[in-house]
């Protein structure tokens, strides 16, 4: 039903896949885990604003100072459970609850922990979390996005690239027990952004969708845009120097035939000005950079579900100028992320999985085969895949394309 936004955002899925196959791997693990404490909301028409507003006129003593606002968030995908540095990728793994650090040059995996004999499997420890939304490496430190079990909130906390000294920053929303939401974490030159929703896919009822942004270096909290409608949903594509690339989703009302509306934007971080964004039509967008669109077009076989014919574009900012780039035929899709220099995505073909690489302009295109990995993140250098099989990561080298398995301490 939602095709060619699962397209653009396959890499969620296949991250949750992940997800499952480490927790039935840890079963007996997860059950000895200390359970959230439950705290109820009594309803409200508006659920959004309702659990933002629990922590109306509340703020945390620290307020972060001193901060570069020129330093850009790593772009690469909307479900941020991994980062880079120049010496290596922190990852969060759902079963163990732990923030761990790959090193690039030896592909060991660590605990983010700073405690001398700690055994990494409870609160204590500097790498737990019980639950972990997104993790960002900006401006000298770790920014973590968890769930605080105290006051059954999701909060904002800043820490050291080893793990000490945990500080929290903001605290975000609410949890409400009996909610089904979703969320997507942006941190770009000094400001957290946050698009926020409901899913409701039988278009029962009217949900708001809404993008925040939580400056760093003061309580405020502005809402950027905000969308009512069936199925509402609100993304970043990317953000790029001062702008960022907005998806506004819903679907038609009941009644009437089920039909995807999507709304692309530009939003100016300096003069708070949304412009909408004009693609080729047919074309879905992928992300923005350097004034230039990327966009996907595709023929797709529901009844194989696989891709028929898979073609990337890059035009102007206008849709005018539309190339393209790079075209593939009868596959299928297995993960696809993107970053500023280059689109990646897995696919499956001829029972033979490849890890795809292609810049925006087109003039790079590596491959590779990929075993059962899926992707994690990338320094676009070497990507981090992960094991379906085995939940083991791996490191794979753009353009050699040579694989190494991580090995855990």
């Amino acid at each position: 039903m939602k095709r060619k936004i699962i397209i653009a955002l396959v890499c969620v899925v296949i991250i949750a896949l992940g997800v499952f196959i480490d927790k039935g791997a840890d079963r007996d693990i997860e059950d000895s885990k200390p359970k959230i404490p439950e705290r109820k909301i009594e309803p409200e028409d508006n659920r959004l604003e309702n659990m933002l507003a629990f922590f109306e006129g509340e703020h945390d003593d620290e307020i972060e100072s001193g901060i570069d606002k020129d330093v850009e968030d790593q772009n690469f995908s909307s479900l941020k459970h991994a980062a880079y540095t120049e010496d290596g990728f922190y990852v969060y793994d759902k079963s163990s609850c732990l923030v761990s650090f790959i090193d690039k040059k030896t592909c060991e995996m660590v605990p983010l922990c700073s405690k001398p004999d700690c055994f990494h499997d409870d609160m204590e420890c500097d790498a737990y979390y019980l639950m972990l939304d997104a993790i960002f490496v900006y401006d000298t430190k770790l920014y973590v996005v968890a769930n605080n079990i105290e006051t059954h909130s999701m909060c904002l906390y800043r820490i050291n690239r080893d793990g000490s000294e945990r500080t929290l920053i903001k605290t975000l929303f609410a949890i409400e027990n009996d909610s089904a939401y979703s969320c997507f974490f942006v941190l770009h030159k000094g400001c957290l952004y946050m698009g926020m929703d409901f899913w409701d896919d039988e278009r029962e009822t009217m949900d708001d969708a809404i993008l925040y942004g939580f400056p760093l270096d003061s309580n405020e909290r502005k809402e950027i845009l905000k969308h009512t409608e069936y199925n509402a949903d609100i993304m970043i594509y990317n953000c790029d120097e001062d702008n960022i690339y907005i998806r506004q989703y819903n679907h038609t009302k009941p009644g009437v035939p089920l039909e995807e509306i999507v709304v692309n934007y530009c939003y100016n971080i300096n003069d708070g000005i949304l412009t909408e964004i004009k693609i080729p039509e047919g074309h879905y967008m992928q992300c923005c950079f350097d004034g230039k669109i990327s966009t996907n077009f595709d023929e797709y076989d529901n009844e194989n579900n696989r891709m028929k014919m898979y073609q990337a574009y890059q035009s102007d900012m206008d849709g005018s100028n539309s190339k393209c780039i790079y075209s593939n035929e009868n596959f299928a899709f297995n993960g696809y992320c993107t970053d500023s220099k280059y689109r990646y995505f897995i696919i499956e073909k001829e029972d033979k999985k490849h890890l795809v690489i292609v810049s925006h302009d087109g003039k790079e295109v590596y491959q590779t085969e990929s075993k059962d990995y899926y992707m994690v993140w990338s320094n676009k250098k070497k990507v981090l895949l992960k094991s379906e099989s085995t939940g083991r990561y791996a490191l794979c080298d753009i353009k050699s394309g040579k694989i190494k398995e991580v090995w855990e301490k």
